[in-house]
């Protein structure tokens, strides 16, 4: 049954995807690949292996993914005169080619190759692919069909190449990812075409020959200004490598800050949190900040005139060319706060006089000191020598005290250790006596039980010689009568009470 289940769905999933295939078109099989004829630059244009009087540029055509069934080169346009296309292998003149020559090369006179030129070609290439689709029996099917595409092809032989770097005005530091709008006006191939700087701020031209490039910069990276109007290079007939620098700034704004008081104190910080400024306003309660970078700043209100209150913190965006305005207004302080000012500032001024006055009474108590000090001390004199009798006499009757009472202490302390050693000695007398009184007690009740055990035997052995006479034949050998079970247990009764008594002498001594 699982077997059946598991073939029908096998089935089923079978039938669903073939029925969602798509039959997929030529056409779209090839617009899926980019770039369908693709071709190597074999080798640079130079004095040609097989015809020294001709310089040659050597080509090879190919796909990955399709088959090229074959392909023709026609269209040559911009080469000096006398120029063909040609077979890579043995040089002859040939414009189509099966599948298996896929390398061709172009073949430029000597004396007109030195000069600069830019030529371009047409490849026309047929492939083969397969077309997959559903039949009307819903059979999928795939056959092969032909298709065909063109590619155009060039060979620049102009010497000279012009890269631009991209440089921070104020760092010196290369930019990368700068677009640049370039027309190059040279008389041979005058093209308009967008460039971006990349390692170490290089933007490529490219090839050409004597004249001029136009540069505008369309984007740059985030925080730089986009610098206005054309920048023109140009170049010689005989330069070969024309480097270039532009610069660019970074996008630089102002702040004017006004506030209603005549002095107020301000810390200006990025969006990085760092503070870049402290700065105070003029007489007329202004200031302008320059050369700020664009961004977001925050206004921070550290000090204000007195009688104002400070004001809260103020964000604002700095924007490249432009001068961003801030209003700071500062309220006045209320009644209520001003007399709070006012009690406190008079508190102030009491608490510096009460301390004024009390160092002053510190002072004239210091110097009534000083002077009954000089008049007193032929009385304190006096009064030391009659105390130091006094303290002599106290001493003597404590050292007598003391004596006294480390007498009784002794005498004490030895009657305590009279009686307990007394009580000592009786009681290491008993406690042998009692374990010994223990140990007979004990060993008496072991006696006693072992003459049971003994008792016992001797009451059942008349009936088991009884039996054993009677019933001499008939008595079973397999060990399950109930007398012979009864001895058993006797007899092992008795071996372990005796080893029990055993064991116990042994841990005694």
């Amino acid at each position: 049954m699982i077997r059946k289940v598991f073939t029908i769905l096998s089935f089923l999933l079978i039938v669903f995807t073939i029925k969602n295939v798509e039959a997929v078109s030529t056409k779209e099989q090839i617009d899926e690949y980019s770039g369908i004829i693709k071709y190597w630059e074999i080798s640079s244009f130079a004095i040609d292996d097989l015809d020294e009087n001709y310089k040659s540029k050597t080509y090879q055509i190919y796909n990955e993914n399709l088959e090229i069934t074959k392909y023709e080169v026609t269209n040559l346009e911009g080469f000096p005169e006398g120029s063909y296309i040609a077979n890579a292998d043995n040089g002859s003149r040939q414009n189509e080619f099966t599948s298996k020559e896929t390398k061709f090369k172009v073949m430029v006179p000597k004396d007109l190759g030195e000069e600069d030129f830019f030529g371009t070609m047409k490849v026309h290439a047929d492939f083969k692919a397969i077309k997959t689709y559903l039949n009307g029996e819903g059979q999928l099917v795939s056959e092969y069909v032909t298709d065909s595409n063109e590619q155009q092809l060039k060979l620049d032989s102009r010497h000279s190449v012009m890269t631009i770097k991209i440089i921070d005005s104020e760092t010196g530091n290369f930019v990368e990812n700068v677009k640049l709008r370039v027309k190059v006006i040279d008389g041979i191939n005058d093209e308009t075409k967008e460039i971006i700087s990349g390692y170490e701020g290089v933007a490529v031209v490219g090839q050409m020959g004597e004249g001029n490039v136009v540069a505008k910069v369309i984007s740059v990276p985030e925080g730089y200004s986009i610098p206005k109007g054309e920048y023109t290079y140009s170049i010689g007939k005989k330069d070969v490598n024309c480097n270039y620098n532009l610069e660019i700034r970074k996008e630089i704004g102002k702040i004017h800050i006004k506030n209603n008081t005549k002095y107020s104190k301000y810390e200006i910080y990025n969006s990085m949190g760092n503070k870049i400024i402290t700065c105070e306003t003029n007489e007329n309660g202004e200031i302008t900040l320059e050369n700020l970078y664009a961004g977001t700043y925050m206004i921070i209100q550290r000090e204000v005139e007195d009688g104002y209150i400070i004001a809260e913190n103020f964000i604002v965006q700095v924007i490249d060319d432009k001068t961003s305005e801030v209003v700071i207004e500062n309220q006045l302080k209320d009644e209520e706060s001003n007399e709070k000012d006012d009690k406190e500032d008079i508190q102030n001024t009491e608490n510096q006089k009460d301390e004024e006055g009390s160092k002053k009474q510190e002072q004239n108590v210091e110097e009534s000191d000083s002077k009954e000090d000089t008049n007193g001390e032929k009385t304190e004199d006096v009064n030391i020598v009659e105390n130091n009798k006094e303290e002599v006499n106290k001493e003597e009757e404590n050292s007598e005290n003391e004596e006294n009472h480390n007498k009784t202490d002794l005498e004490d302390n030895q009657e305590k250790e009279l009686v307990e050693n007394k009580e000592n000695m009786e009681e290491t007398n008993l406690e042998p006596e009692l374990e010994d009184t223990k140990e007979e007690s004990k060993e008496q009740e072991e006696l006693k039980e072992v003459n049971g055990i003994e008792n016992n035997i001797t009451e059942y052995e008349p009936e088991i010689q009884n039996y054993e006479s009677q019933n001499q034949e008939t008595l079973p050998r397999t060990g399950d009568d109930y007398f012979l079970i009864k001895l058993l247990v006797i007899e092992m009764s008795i071996f372990f009470t005796f080893c029990k008594i055993k064991l116990k002498k042994q841990t005694k001594k």
